[in-house]
């Protein structure tokens, strides 16, 4: 009986600090207008109405602009509209809060490599160079950057480069076949670049 008696106590004092626990953060939230914006956020972002969920993630921010969830949420609804870019600024600030959150880290991370392939796509290649560079400079390791700084560099026909980091690519991933394929475009493309200028140095004996 009383092993009985000790399992209802048990469970009667933790329905009691359940109930506390909820009433403190009702309280807090009633008191913190930043917290109530942002659970209407969610709330939105839950049902995937992302313009509503943005609207009051920002209202958030507006009281409290380190809000890291707020901003890491707002990465998230950015990127699921497409809009590569601002998720970009979103997950840049939440990194910039907490810098050892790995979620808000991958993905910025992805967010940039996004950006940067958009930016090729549409022949921007200079541009995309310095995004992909953005994102190794926060990982050395993150082979996907390497892999589409070498396409980037074989665009631009800067094949010394494209060679350099495709190499790089796989020595993180050896078993990569898209990087071994591009790195042998790259190696032909090099030897072909320097074969047309052998040729265009060629002296022509000129007859009189």
């Amino acid at each position: 009986m009383s092993v009985n008696r000790n399992i209802i106590v048990k469970k009667f004092l933790i329905g009691i600090f359940a109930l506390v626990l909820l009433q403190f953060s009702c309280v807090y939230a009633a008191t913190n207008p930043s917290i109530t914006y942002y659970n209407q956020g969610v709330a939105y972002h839950d049902q995937k109405k992302y313009d509503l969920s943005i609207k009051y993630y920002k209202k958030a921010l507006a009281l409290n602009p380190n809000f890291f969830e707020a901003n890491y949420n707002l990465g998230i609804c950015y990127n699921m509209q497409g809009k590569t870019d601002l998720a970009v600024n979103y997950f840049s600030k939440a990194l910039s809060i907490h810098p050892k959150d790995g979620k808000a880290r991958h993905n910025l991370l992805y967010a940039l490599c996004k950006l940067g392939n958009n930016m090729v796509i549409k022949g921007q290649n200079q541009e995309a160079i310095k995004v992909f560079n953005r994102a190794v400079s926060i990982d050395s390791n993150y082979s996907d950057a390497y892999e589409l700084l070498g396409l980037a560099y074989i665009k631009t026909q800067d094949y010394e480069q494209a060679i350099k980091n495709l190499q790089k690519v796989l020595k993180l991933d050896p078993n990569n076949a898209t990087a071994k394929h591009n790195l042998q475009v790259a190696y032909e493309k090099k030897q072909e670049k320097e074969l047309d200028k052998n040729i265009n140095n060629l002296v022509i004996k000129s007859y009189a």
